[in-house]
């Protein structure tokens, strides 16, 4: 942990430390903080549009399809390492295994992809679904509502933010 302090004398030194990335700073008067600035985790929701399901149905696809080239990248080597005349040696075999076992993951995502391309047609026009998560930063000091500071959402149409909640809740 990098930690650079000025407590000098009765100034009201700041300190700023940075700890693995989780960034904070804060303020000293006297003996007490006034505040500090930390990383909050943001969850990032979309509310689904017909853009957004014709656009999210198009990036499945194109995912699915990068995927049937790789698998027939893998069974072309497949197909030319049991061709080889020396098809029973150890690397060989080795080599089809670890071939085989990757086909296997990638029909594995194809199918997730599958899923969730069918899951896309059950959207309803207005439903939020969530989309990821980010990290902001926020000033708090004493007397702060914890768990409201550390629930936040951003609701995203077609590409827009339309709304920022604090404490998870729409407003009104």
């Amino acid at each position: 942990m990098a930690l650079s302090a000025g407590f000098g004398g009765g100034s009201g030194g700041n300190c700023v430390a940075d700890q693995a990335g989780q960034g904070f700073t804060f303020r000293k008067r006297g003996d007490l903080m006034n505040g500090i600035t930390i990383t909050r985790p943001v969850i990032v929701k979309v509310r689904v549009t017909g853009g957004y399901k014709k656009s999210l149905a198009a990036e499945l696809r194109e995912a699915a399809a990068r995927l049937d080239v790789q698998i027939r990248q893998l069974d072309l080597q497949h197909r030319r390492l049991t061709e080889m005349e020396n098809k029973n040696s150890p690397e060989i075999l080795g080599s089809l295994q670890q071939i085989d076992m990757e086909r296997q993951k990638i029909l594995e995502s194809k199918k997730r992809l599958s899923d969730r391309l069918r899951e896309l047609g059950s959207l309803t026009e207005g439903q939020e679904v969530v989309h990821g998560r980010v990290e902001s930063l926020v000033d708090i000091k004493a007397g702060d509502d914890w768990g409201g500071l550390m629930s936040v959402e951003l609701v995203l149409e077609d590409g827009k933010v339309v709304e920022i909640r604090q404490g998870g809740m729409p407003p009104g």
